[in-house]
């Protein structure tokens, strides 16, 4: 009786942690920035692309290794980037094995947003959106931000884009509020008034 009460007990154990396996959800890719390798030498040595785990101080390289950027030969885009400018992409570094002296990987994205122009950008990543709140006075905190591939959220008054030198832009960037968020690099900044700014350096659209 013992054993047999044991058997069903087993059984019944690895059924729930089958159904606990099938119904947890697929982890989602982080978000990397994606930057043009600029060097001049033989490829696949330079020519390739310099990937880093978004909001890391360092991120683990097809080797093993943990570096502040990972050096890849190429890169998969899901959908075409016409020029070598700064990206944003939800991926991973796969390891395709030796090449010369050092890995040959490759970074696989399966969504990507193209620097708006070509400003350096600093600071943090976030995703900005409009969170719908509106005020009859400032300051009026409209906006939630997202630190990129971390958990942690807070609210912003205002977005200054004016360092970004993308006035033709602005428009794409207001509406990338609404819909599904706006991904930018910079900093928040205490204002006077008691509101909060987020001082973008750079901001990115979805690829098209």
């Amino acid at each position: 009786m013992n054993a047999g009460r044991l058997v069903l007990a087993t059984v019944v154990g690895a059924l729930v942690l089958a159904v606990a396996a099938m119904s947890a959800p697929t982890p989602v890719a982080p978000i990397f920035r994606v930057r043009p390798d600029l060097r001049m030498c033989p490829s696949p040595m330079c020519g390739g692309f310099w990937v880093a785990h978004a909001n890391r101080a360092t991120t683990r390289c097809g080797d093993g290794a943990a570096r502040a950027w990972c050096y890849v030969v190429g890169i998969t885009l899901p959908k075409p980037v016409a020029s070598r400018t700064e990206l944003l992409a939800r991926g991973r570094i796969v390891h395709l094995g030796a090449g010369g002296t050092r890995p040959a990987d490759r970074f696989v994205a399966t969504a990507t947003w193209t620097a708006a122009t070509r400003a350096a950008s600093t600071g943090a990543v976030y995703l900005v959106s409009d969170n719908g709140i509106r005020c009859v006075r400032a300051p009026c905190f409209t906006l939630r931000v997202a630190t990129v591939n971390r958990s942690r959220t807070t609210t912003a008054s205002a977005l200054d884009l004016a360092g970004v030198g993308a006035a033709t832009l602005g428009q794409q960037a207001q509406a990338a509020l609404t819909k599904g968020g706006l991904p930018v690099a910079g900093t928040i900044r205490r204002d006077a008034d008691g509101g909060r700014t987020i001082v973008v350096t750079q901001f990115f659209l979805a690829t098209s």
